[in-house]
């Protein structure tokens, strides 16, 4: 039920005796009295029928003194206890922003006292800054429901509130219900919660930062490890290749400068005593060519000299032309040695690269 006031103008004796003064010669009023008369009585019955019906909740009654307003004690009475009970506040303001009614909540809001809102604009307990927001709201609750958010202010304080309004249109009243909501616990909530966000978020960043400085760090180091271990696999391949040329001069130079010389003593009538030195040495010899890989002893001590440096400048990819030149030769003696050198090899009848194969025995 909503509280409408309906004013009733109610006529004094002095209005009855003019309305009398204008009867005619037959004694009976004038048409035009008598139907003002007719119209009051209307109005005086819808009132009752309203009253009875229970849509009316207070009458403003003008008189010789005034204005007066008469509450009707009726099955209205829970409502309005209901209003003055609830947790939010509850006002009625008129189509120009007057305050007709506030319950207690309301005033408990604001900080003030009920009598000293009613009467007074709603507008004055709106923060500057949302007058404008609160205008659009007002000028669409006029026709329809609506909702919106605006800063009220209090005498010692301002207070986020939800207003929800409902327009009331009934005997040619036009006014706003609007229930207020005080947001400030909410609000003070959703700033918690947005400040733990906003440290949540810092910290995630935070973390972010030291994963990715770490990971840069990571991707440093292991850089630095792949360079350390490529340059380390290059002084293991050069050491192997070191250990290799070192390991095929000396067979050369036991091929080149001993062996020749034993074959030779081998033949220059040695005694038993002598021939035991050179079985001696010829031991020993092994023994030290034992060490070396056996594919380089195996396959390079039956080449001569000269057999054994074509080879070499063939795994240097020379060709016949250049090897001739290289060895103050003909092109025709190194053919010779390279088909020497398949032959000792065992690849003379074979579809085998004479280069390809040398690099092989590496």
């Amino acid at each position: 039920m909503t509280l409408i006031p309906v004013r009733l103008d109610l006529m004094g004796e002095n209005d009855l005796n003019r309305n009398m003064k204008k009867e005619d010669n037959s004694g009976r009023l004038p048409v035009e009295a008598n139907l003002n008369l007719q119209a009051r009585v209307e109005e005086l019955e819808e009132t009752l029928r309203a009253i009875k019906g229970g849509d009316v909740d207070a009458i403003v009654v003008s008189g010789q003194h005034g204005e007066q307003v008469y509450t009707l004690n009726d099955a209205g009475q829970p409502y309005r206890v209901l209003i003055e009970t609830m947790n939010e506040g509850t006002v009625t303001v008129g189509a120009d922003g007057t305050v007709l009614y506030c319950n207690g909540r309301l005033a408990e809001m604001l900080g003030v006292p009920p009598n000293g809102l009613i009467g007074t604009s709603i507008r004055n307990y709106i923060a500057e800054e949302d007058l404008t927001i609160f205008d659009g709201i007002f000028k669409e609750g006029l026709n329809e429901k609506c909702q919106g958010e605006v800063v009220m202010k209090a005498p010692d304080r301002t207070m986020p509130a939800q207003l929800s309004l409902s327009p009331v249109h009934s005997k040619g009243l036009n006014c706003v219900i609007i229930v207020i909501t005080d947001l400030t616990k909410q609000k003070k909530s959703e700033e918690a919660l947005r400040r733990a966000s906003e440290d949540l978020e810092s910290q995630i960043k935070e973390r972010t930062a030291q994963l990715q400085d770490r990971e840069k760090d990571l991707e440093i180091k292991t850089h630095s490890l792949e360079e350390a271990n490529i340059a380390l696999k290059v002084l293991l391949r050069r050491r192997d290749e070191d250990k290799l040329e070192i390991e095929k001069k000396i067979l050369l130079n036991i091929k080149e400068l001993a062996v020749p010389y034993l074959e030779k003593l081998k033949l220059s009538g040695l005694d038993e005593k002598q021939k035991t030195y050179l079985s001696i040495l010829e031991s020993n010899l092994n023994q030290i060519l034992s060490s070396f890989p056996h594919r380089l002893t195996s396959e390079f001590l039956n080449l001569t000299s000269t057999e054994i440096r074509v080879a070499d400048l063939l795994r240097q990819d020379k060709t016949t032309k250049e090897i001739s030149e290289l060895l103050n030769s003909t092109p025709r003696t190194i053919a010779f040695h390279r088909n020497s050198i398949r032959q000792k090899l065992g690849i003379r009848n074979k579809k085998a690269n004479l280069k390809a194969y040398l690099l092989s025995l590496e």
